[in-house]
């Protein structure tokens, strides 16, 4: 069996948005994932021509069939503080405009978290949120990725019926979608590393919300065992999921065709041995 071709890293801007391209191109990857700014800063510095223009030079010689950018870590809409939450609308306007410019379809976004609440109220917030979201930018293609969580905290998204719920209440339904997480799936008791219930998990998800609505993988080990509900990534095969479930999503009809991206720990050069790992999977 072939190499997947949609295997991927989330690869470093440092020195430029178009230096994400460069390593992935070093990694053979066929996918990646990027934050277009800085993710723990609320005003993000605006994007030179130069480097976009490199960026694009840079992407049509790559290989790279698949680009995803993910949100700042730093917003909220489900808080109940109006004033995070506009600043979170705010902040997601501007990174639909960053993804208009540099040919990204998809951004990955937390759901996020109530803060004690309560999650029917944290729930109607996100809904407000994106339906106030998609009126502003109503002419934009740019589809948010709602991410699965491990449930930490007061974290909203850890059971597929919660992002079945928001899904439910958007307007724009063609501009939502999923990104599914193994780690949190697995922490949050959904995934279970016995690569003979994956169909049960993607059951589940399709009964939530439609596989149609997942557009891309993020593949992640978990530090922390099945249920946890602790979200700790680790690299893959050392962690608590297990080298089988792993070959069973590379070889999996349906999610074998999305976007497979590493969020794996950056110590020294643990993407390249991460892919290696999966890649020999495949074979």
């Amino acid at each position: 069996m072939s190499e997947n071709i949609n295997l991927g890293v989330h690869a470093s801007t440092t020195g430029g948005i178009h230096n994400s391209i460069h390593e992935g191109t070093r990694l053979s990857c066929g996918a990646i994932q990027v934050f277009t700014a800085n993710q723990m800063q609320w005003l993000p510095r605006e994007l030179k021509k130069e480097e976009i223009k490199l960026y694009h030079e840079a992407l049509k010689g790559s290989g790279i069939r698949w680009i995803v950018s993910h949100t700042s870590y730093l917003l909220n809409l489900a808080s109940e503080d109006d004033s995070l939450w506009k600043k979170t609308i705010g902040n997601l306007i501007q990174e639909i405009e960053r993804c208009e410019i540099l040919e990204i379809p998809y951004t990955v976004m937390h759901p996020g978290s109530h803060k004690g609440a309560g999650m029917d109220k944290g729930v109607r917030r996100i809904i407000k949120g994106i339906n106030t979201l998609f009126e502003m930018t109503n002419n934009s293609a740019v589809e948010l990725l709602l991410e699965t969580t491990a449930g930490q905290g007061t974290n909203i998204g850890f059971e597929p019926e919660q992002i079945g719920a928001i899904i439910g209440g958007i307007h724009d339904y063609n501009r939502i979608g999923v990104c599914i997480d193994t780690c949190h799936l697995f922490a949050a008791g959904v995934l279970s590393k016995d690569p003979d219930r994956l169909d049960e998990c993607l059951e589940r998800l399709d009964r939530a919300f439609g596989l149609d609505k997942i557009k891309v993988v993020h593949v992640n080990d978990s530090k922390k065992d099945f249920g946890s509900r602790v979200d700790r990534h680790e690299h893959i095969g050392k962690g608590m999921i297990g080298l089988p479930l792993f070959r069973a999503i590379l070889r999996n009809g349906f999610l074998s065709k999305l976007p497979l991206i590493l969020e794996t720990p950056k110590t020294g050069d643990m993407d390249k041995i991460n892919l290696k790992v999966l890649r020999d999977l495949l074979r």
